[in-house]
């Protein structure tokens, strides 16, 4: 029958057979891991030395009076010194996993440093924007779960939601300043309902203005739309405000733009909290805070109930979207601004100074022969005071270059590094999270003990894999339990990935936003009916992303014994009671797999 039989003789047990075939695969394993890491540590050691060769030539080679080879000249002499094979330990930028790179309240975009107590400027242009948190008040406007853009308005009882924005604004930075509009204080409403401007005097804020407005060289004109806390856009700015976007109300001197519970029926499949995206059209600077914006929604009888951002989230300044991250314009005079905060640095003992590596993308514009330079500083995080600054950077398409600072000024490994663009007409593309454009070298250590740590890893991945093999292989045949491995191994990845997107956003995408309210609740429900049930799934599956090593190896960055003891883990919790299960399974079957 071409089957090969598996014959246990009496002295071995079902347990010792399951073990036995799960120490059989580590060792061989082992064994092709130790020689495959022996053979890639001999290559890149070898590799390594034509390479610094190369870089000693063309440090000779740099001409020695020329300011812009200068940070070149660091960045080829750091690498001659410390070698192109290294493990470093890096302290990074505060962020959110849970977050996508959009919303992160950590990497913040401003058209100048803001100091503390003072306004947060976004420059215009579409070139940064603001995001107020709201709390979802889709559901408390009335008519909202009957879609229609006709309904009649009857006097005293409009149905429309009214969106109040009053920012401070200024001319961008190019010229003399001029001094900033201050905001007015928005009256606070009864805890239920206040009154408010007429419809006729919020239509008339269509009409743009011909001639400069309050010492402005330009009419003041913002772009609105709200989007989901995952950063996807819920009603367009073309819903909102048009083409040509929201002009101030000449009779309040606001901006107030009228919105139908028709617009705002995607509102209903996003999450608890929505945002107002605030984007500047023209050649202004824009300052908001929540006392500056309001939501009324109509509560009958011409009153309103008021609707305030939420207090829990903060307001948060964005870049405009680049290939890889936000990006930032430079000018050198009055560069645009990314601030990433460092929190709780453990600085690395005995060293007197501290090493920061830049990762970033240039997009450039105009003469290609222009170099690209920016400078990043370091700030105190409650006064914004200067700490410290880098020298003049030249910065290359994802290339890493070094900078150095004095250990003293890094205010016990508390601050903000504030990283400016100084090219006319070019922009620096930025990233947060585990890959940020900017980290502090906490550490380091050698290249060959963190290729062991990697190996150790995945040594750790085919035990696992392993023992989940020989687990499914005693109650079904070969090719079946082949993709029972799979299902296993990958079930919670699969999972997670799926949870990151929430039902409503689901359902608003594949049946449309404008599914009538009775299906949509189902779906919706039954949607996350099931998700609750593969997320208790999962619980219960192994974690692939605690195997996760190489990406760390190739980047340079140290792997922590933190990561390999969450790895072990996985193995222990996840193994042992699957040999357990195998051996039970084993003791009613008398043909071993």
């Amino acid at each position: 029958s071409r089957v090969i039989y598996t014959i246990a003789t009496k002295p071995a047990t079902r347990l010792e057979i399951a073990l036995g075939k799960v120490i059989g695969f580590g060792r061989i394993s082992a064994m092709v891991l130790l020689l495959m890491g022996v053979f890639s540590y001999v290559y890149l050691r070898w590799h390594e030395h034509s390479l610094l060769r190369g870089v000693r030539e063309e440090i000779a080679a740099l001409p020695a009076n020329d300011p812009t080879a200068a940070v070149r000249r660091d960045t080829l002499n750091y690498y001659n010194q410390a070698g192109l094979l290294h493990a470093r330990d890096y302290a990074l930028p505060i962020f959110d996993r849970t977050l996508p790179p959009r919303m992160q309240p950590g990497l913040q975009f401003y058209a100048e440093v803001p100091r503390h107590g003072e306004r947060r400027w976004v420059a215009g242009k579409n070139e940064q924007d603001l995001l107020v948190p709201f709390p979802n008040f889709a559901a408390a406007v009335p008519g909202s779960d009957k879609p229609n853009r006709t309904a009649p308005i009857v006097a005293g009882n409009d149905p429309r939601v009214r969106i109040i924005v009053d920012p401070a604004i200024r001319p961008m930075k190019r010229g003399a300043p001029v001094e900033a509009k201050k905001p007015s204080t928005k009256p606070k409403s009864s805890p239920a309902t206040q009154n408010i401007t007429t419809h006729e005097a919020v239509a008339s804020s269509t009409a743009p203005a011909t001639q400069p407005v309050g010492g402005l060289p330009v009419q003041p004109t913002i772009s609105m739309s709200f989007v989901s806390d995952a950063g996807l856009t819920l009603v367009p700015a073309a819903t909102l405000v048009g083409a040509e976007g929201a002009f101030k109300n000449k009779a309040s001197g606001k901006f107030e733009v009228l919105v139908t519970p028709a617009d705002l029926h995607p509102l209903l499949n996003a999450g608890e909290t929505v945002y107002l995206q605030i984007e500047g059209m023209d050649a202004s600077e824009y300052a908001v805070d929540p006392s500056n914006v309001a939501i009324m929604i109509p509560a009958g009888s011409g009153r309103y109930a008021e609707v305030d951002p939420t207090k829990d989230r903060p307001i948060l300044h964005r870049g405009r979207v680049g290939r890889i991250g936000q990006e930032i314009a430079g000018d050198p005079r009055n560069p645009s601004v990314a601030i990433y905060p460092f929190r709780n640095v453990e600085l690395s003992r005995g060293a007197d100074h501290i090493d920061f590596e830049i990762r970033l993308t240039v997009e450039g514009g105009g003469e290609e022969t222009i170099v690209t330079q920016c400078q990043a500083r370091l700030l105190k995080p409650d006064t914004a005071d200067q700490l410290a600054t880098s020298p003049t950077l030249t910065p290359e398409n994802n290339r890493s270059i070094f900078f150095t600072i004095p250990k003293a000024q890094a205010n016990g490994g508390n601050f903000d590094v504030a990283i400016e663009c100084l090219t006319t007409g070019h922009w620096l593309d930025l990233r947060t999270g585990q890959n940020a454009s900017i980290r502090a070298v906490a550490g380091t250590e050698t290249f060959a003990f963190n290729l062991f740590k990697s190996l150790l890893v995945l040594w750790l991945l085919s035990v696992l894999v392993a023992t989940i093999a020989v687990f499914t292989s005693v109650f079904v045949s070969w090719p079946i339990a082949v993709i029972a491995t799979l299902i296993l191994l990958f079930g919670n990845w699969t999972v997670t990935q799926l949870g990151e997107v929430s039902g409503r956003s689901v359902i608003g995408e594949v049946f449309g936003r404008n599914l009538a309210p009775t299906p949509n609740t189902v779906l919706t429900e039954g949607y996350e009916a099931l998700d609750h049930v593969l997320q208790a799934l999962a619980r219960i599956l192994p974690d692939l992303s605690h195997f996760a090593a190489g990406e760390s190896l190739e980047s340079g960055a140290a792997i922590p014994l933190a990561s390999i003891a969450a790895a072990l883990k996985v193995v222990v919790m996840f193994g042992i009671p699957l040999l357990l299960l195998t051996h039970i399974r084993l003791r009613f079957k008398e043909v071993a797999p």
